[in-house]
């Protein structure tokens, strides 16, 4: 029967390491022995237990109790969290936590549906960075295998910070999920090519992001939810990353400035020639005068690529939408307007009237839909 020898703590790969080895059954029940080095070795338990035993005296129970004890906190060490109820919730499934301190033993076969769902776990963030890589365009990283990143250990380590930093947060975990790859890769300078990046800037990157996230949550407050809902899912962008506390809590003051009368008539019934002259004129100059308020570089004509202007527009249309107004139906009845109804102008009126209109659909669908209705992703974002 095999055994596993590691330090003075067990590590997860050696519980999974000794599950998976010949010889061992699923039902076979783990025990540890210390060596006089202090070392700790895995081995199976051949007699005084059994899976199902009601009889086992104290000794046997808190040799149980230990061994579980030291696979646990490995998963917690494996994931850099501080307790197991930070774990990923199906991780947890998988331990049976409540066979925890009971004295119950420890099996091979919970081992491995341990294992299972912590690499699901991990395959799964793995996937997400995949895809933002192809967003990216990214197909080769030294050092980095981008066609399995499931299988390479250092990627999975990194993921396994971004749980650790992200810790209870799950709403940011799931921003981050959005474009994963920006996580754990950035551009280095010196040799100008696409990077791995260490533990401790992956926690940095996103201690940053929740630490903002933070700041938009209390300058909005419980109050104000359609506000930070709208904002929220662009702080993770390039443009808007760079955004610092006191520029969010800026942008936030000059959105609630604006008058949003001017936004009155901006319903599903409203017609091409009102639609034109007067809410999506207003809804540009408003864009303009909170981004000239608030202190923040906002540039309408480039609304397609701009984070930030997409966030101010996000606000804009949280706030300005009339009550009892259904963002999708009214963005439904943008994209039924036809040109047919166009109103009588010069040809200069008529291009111009058409930018906006333009501009305020795709604004609104990126409202509706997320920044990814628009997304524009180049290998600059990941600096």
């Amino acid at each position: 029967m095999p055994s596993v020898t590691g330090t003075s703590s067990l590590q997860y790969q050696q519980f999974v390491n000794f599950a998976s080895a010949d010889g061992v059954k699923s039902g076979t029940i783990l025990a540890s022995q210390k060596a006089q080095n202090g070392d700790l070795t895995i081995v199976a338990k051949t007699k005084g237990d059994f899976f199902g035993n009601i009889w086992r005296n104290k000794d046997t129970r808190d040799a149980n109790d230990a061994i579980r004890e030291a696979f646990k906190q490995s998963i917690v060490n494996l994931f850099g969290v501080t307790n197991e109820d930070q774990l990923p919730d199906s991780v947890k499934k998988a331990m049976k936590l409540d066979d925890y301190g009971k004295g119950k033993p420890l099996t091979a076969r919970r081992i491995l549906s341990v294992k299972t769902a912590v690499d699901k776990q991990l395959a799964g963030m793995a996937k997400a960075a995949q895809k933002s890589l192809s967003a990216y365009g990214i197909t080769d990283i030294a050092g980095v295998d981008v066609k399995h990143l499931e299988k390479d250990a250092a990627v999975k380590e990194r993921l396994a910070t971004v749980i650790k930093t992200c810790g209870d947060d799950k709403e940011a975990f799931e921003l981050i999920k959005s474009d994963m790859a920006k996580a754990i890769f950035g551009y280095d300078q010196r040799s100008r090519s696409i990077v791995l990046l260490s533990n401790d800037q992956v926690s940095a990157k996103v201690d940053q992001f929740i630490d903002k996230l933070n700041t938009l949550r209390a300058r909005t407050g419980v109050e104000d939810k359609k506000m930070y809902n709208a904002m929220k899912p662009f702080l993770w962008s390039s443009d808007a990353a760079d955004l610092t506390r006191e520029q969010l809590s800026c942008m936030v003051t000059a959105v609630n400035d604006l008058d949003f009368g001017k936004l009155s008539n901006l319903k599903p019934d409203i017609s091409k020639a009102d639609l034109s002259r007067t809410a999506a004129l207003n809804f540009e100059d408003m864009i303009e005068e909170a981004g000239m308020h608030s202190g923040v570089t906002c540039k309408i004509g480039e609304w397609k690529t701009s984070s930030i202007t997409q966030m101010f527009a996000s606000m804009i249309f949280a706030k300005g939408i009339p009550e009892g107004v259904n963002a999708r139906e009214l963005q439904t009845a943008l994209k039924t307007m036809t040109a047919a109804s166009r109103p009588m102008q010069s040809s200069d009126d008529v291009n111009a009237s058409e930018i906006r209109l333009t501009q305020l659909k795709g604004l609104l669908d990126i409202y509706c839909d997320g920044p990814q209705a628009f997304a524009s992703m180049s290998t600059d974002d990941l600096a």
